[in-house]
């Protein structure tokens, strides 16, 4: 069984600094995965479960740091093996599996994940200058924040219902090896250079059927998606921003920048650099190389 282990969290509003790139990484930090230096600053100290220590208890097949012993003993120091529920900052260095379920508030700051990143419905977490080898999934979350990480699979969004206080979800200066893929979200996304550098994806960035909940009144635009280099296709279908438009700018894109069936039309940006054809909707919005 998955076992919960509640460490202490960074408050939202630092965390927003963090992505912002205001804060730097000390010198002792070591070197960042980020031109943009990530720090963590002060923290506080989540409730932990009852019988639960700070770092967790350990179960069978486990060391006392919570690595997995082999045949000759050796233990990855700070390894969590097996699959690790987070709720607040992960303690562990290394993971198996992170999972954040329903009501967590999961950060994972300068981690290494050999497995996958999955958020359950009602969950909400920060991924900062994280190393995935696995796939990033969330599924009806409650916000996400995701910076300067590198994701050697794919990341796929769904059903995201809200978004930290006063700002949209972010995905900002993250390498994805695979596709970044947002389906059936109800909450505004920005897609961009939101922590010093848009994101590098090696396939396709597929943005489609996302729809706009109440309460979002205040946002300049439900879909922001500019300053990346999409080595595949931009695809941006039937997304219905309600009262709020969408924003497609300066996006270096290998193949084609496709758009079609979006509410409300036309769509804002420009200056996109298209290899292949801007199609439909994107068609005034794209430049050649």
């Amino acid at each position: 069984m998955p076992k919960r282990i509640v460490g202490s969290w960074i408050p939202l509003p630092l965390t927003i600094l963090l992505l912002a790139g205001v804060l730097a990484l000390s010198a002792c930090d070591g070197e960042s995965t980020s031109p943009h230096g990530f720090g963590t600053g002060d923290q506080q100290t989540a409730a932990t479960d009852p019988g639960d220590a700070s770092t967790g208890s350990q179960t069978s097949g486990q060391s006392d740091d919570g690595g997995s012993a082999g045949d000759d003993g050796a233990v990855p120091a700070g390894h969590y093996a097996g699959d690790f529920e987070c709720d607040g900052e992960a303690s562990y260095d290394s993971f198996d599996n992170v999972y954040v379920r329903e009501g967590f508030d999961c950060l994972l700051e300068g981690k290494h994940v050999d497995g996958n990143v999955i958020v359950e419905n009602g969950g909400a977490l920060q991924l900062v200058r994280t190393e995935v080898k696995g796939n990033v999934q969330s599924y009806g979350a409650r916000y996400l924040l995701i910076g300067a990480n590198h994701v050697t699979g794919s990341m796929q969004i769904e059903g995201t219902l809200g978004a930290p206080p006063g700002m949209p979800n972010i995905i900002c200066d993250t390498r994805v090896e695979g596709d970044i893929q947002l389906k059936n979200n109800h909450a505004p996304f920005a897609i961009n250079d939101w922590c010093g550098a848009g994101n590098e994806v090696y396939g396709n960035l597929q943005v489609e059927e996302n729809g706009l909940a109440n309460g979002f009144e205040g946002f300049e635009y439900v879909f922001v998606i500019e300053k990346n280099h999409v080595h595949g296709d931009l695809q941006f279908f039937k997304n219905d921003g309600a009262y709020l438009p969408h924003r497609i700018y300066m996006n270096h894109i290998g193949q084609n920048l496709q758009c079609k069936e979006n509410y409300p039309d036309p769509l804002q940006g420009g200056e996109n650099q298209v290899g292949g054809a801007a199609e439909d909707q994107c068609n005034p919005l794209a430049s050649g190389f």
